[in-house]
């Protein structure tokens, strides 16, 4: 006579459940790795295309040129191509003035450029420092990015910027030489190492008679 079949029992039925869940969590996790990696890959490229194209019309003009972010009306950041109309090349750029001889820089004049790359919805430009007219990293105001000068060379705008996708913060690393925009996770700056007790008390003064 045949043997009848066992069925799961319940701690065999909760075993593969847990391992089911276990499975689900490590692929789920790995694709959400792999679509923040993906996006920062993409961010990069979309970077490097604008400066390249920006490289490319300051040699072809013999101009600097500026790539500027600054949110357009939809809510998303715009990456422009800027001619820099005046910039300080050398000492005949600087004026001394005659009544305090202080040195006054002659600065770039913003002009509107036109848009060669566009940060994707859920990014937002940022200074790593917020001004004071600021009350919203970046809030309605320009930020520049980096200068292409007439030469090729390429190099990052002060104050220093980032990328923020919620979490990762990105920070920026610019190739002068190769036009290329990398962006790495901001390092946390390390706690202050908290002072140890060596068992040692400090010495008593001596107290006189």
């Amino acid at each position: 006579m045949a043997r009848a079949s066992r069925g799961f029992t319940v701690v065999e039925l909760l075993i593969v459940l847990t391992l089911l869940v276990a499975i689900g969590s490590l692929v789920l996790s790995t694709a959400v790795q792999w679509s923040a990696d993906e996006q920062i890959r993409s961010v990069e490229s979309g970077l490097t295309a604008a400066a390249h194209e920006a490289r490319a019309k300051a040699l072809r003009e013999r101009t600097s040129m500026d790539l500027v972010a600054e949110p357009n009306a939809d809510g998303l950041w715009d990456v422009r191509l800027v001619p820099v109309v005046a910039e300080v090349q050398s000492e005949s750029d600087v004026e001394i003035t005659e009544d305090s001889g202080s040195v006054v820089e002659d600065q770039p004049i913003p002009t509107a450029g036109e848009v060669v790359y566009q940060l994707p919805a859920a990014g937002v430009f940022e200074r790593a420092e917020m001004l004071e007219s600021e009350t919203e990293p970046g809030e309605g105001l320009s930020i520049g990015l980096v200068r292409v000068m007439p030469d090729g060379w390429v190099k990052p705008l002060e104050p220093a910027w980032r990328v923020r996708f919620g979490e990762p913060v990105l920070a920026p690393s610019v190739e002068p030489w190769l036009a290329e925009i990398r962006l790495h996770e901001e390092a946390l700056e390390a706690d202050a190492e908290e002072p140890k007790f060596d068992g040692d008390l400090p010495a008593l003064p001596e107290v006189g008679p």
